[in-house]
């Protein structure tokens, strides 16, 4: 089940819509690709020149793999350059997503300011590739290619807050080009870095989710190679802050993001 057909889905109003277990994190679905197809449900209620510059994610409930999802969306505000919209994901009658949205049309700026660079990564293949290690790696991440070039790897014991690397999708619809929902997946696959302190396999659960797009995404073949930096800026009572951001191969910053992550130990 690639992404892109499921986006096909949410595009064509097909339902019930229904993610496979390939697609799981432990007991929910990954939440990068409920996010995803949340976004592809609320592009019909907006214009086409307007973009996706912000998003608000509540993890409000495990997402069940095999049960019908539905999308509820709602237009808070449509001004003259930015539309407001709330999406809330439901399962067996209730919500288990909810989603606070705005898309912007670009406009005229005397202002540009450069993003900072990315942080220096090995090279692709001079980096450890993540293995998929059924029943012991969460089940999505083997629709992706991941190679492991900054800080620790889960559950190593790592000493440093600082993650990072490259990520592609395996398998995607050949010929097809990525979309925002695509990047909202990618941004959402690199596992949190706060779990590369712990020494040994702890249970953790994102529970909200903010995101920003630097800028609108140019077409990209499904194959293309993103860089991830992660952070973890801290950690007390069982709760985690940690930032990330995802740049095209060329060194162009294409979102920030940031999670309030729950861990069990």
């Amino acid at each position: 089940m690639k992404l892109s057909d499921l986006i096909d889905s949410v595009r064509l109003r097909n339902r019930p819509l229904v993610i496979a277990d390939e697609w799981s994190q432990g007991r929910t679905v990954f939440g990068g690709i409920v996010v995803g197809l949340a976004h592809e449900a609320m592009l019909a209620y907006v214009p086409l020149e307007r973009v996706l510059r912000s998003l608000s994610v509540a993890f409000v409930a495990p997402v069940a793999t095999g049960q019908p999802l539905f999308f509820e969306t709602e237009v808070l505000r449509e001004g003259s350059g930015i539309t407001y919209l709330q999406c809330r994901v439901i399962q067996r009658d209730r919500s288990v997503t909810t989603l606070l949205a705005c898309y912007g049309a670009p406009r005229q700026s005397t202002l540009g300011l450069e993003a900072d660079a990315c942080f220096q990564l090995p090279s692709i293949e001079a980096c450890e590739p993540l293995p998929f290690l059924s029943g012991m790696t969460p089940n999505y991440l083997q629709n992706f290619d991941v190679r492991w070039g900054v800080g620790g790897m889960p559950f190593m014991g790592a000493t440093s807050r600082r993650t990072g690397g490259w990520i592609r999708f395996k398998d995607e619809s050949e010929g097809a080009s990525l979309k925002e929902s695509h990047l909202l997946a990618v941004m959402d696959a690199w596992p949190p870095s706060v779990l590369s302190l712990f020494k040994g396999a702890v249970p953790g659960s994102s529970l909200t989710w903010s995101i920003e797009l630097a800028q609108p995404l140019v077409p990209l073949p499904t194959d293309t190679w993103f860089a991830m930096q992660l952070y973890s800026e801290y950690a007390e009572q069982g709760y985690s802050a940690c930032s990330a951001s995802v740049w095209s191969a060329d060194g162009q910053l294409l979102a920030l993001g940031r999670q309030t992550v729950a861990v069990f130990g």
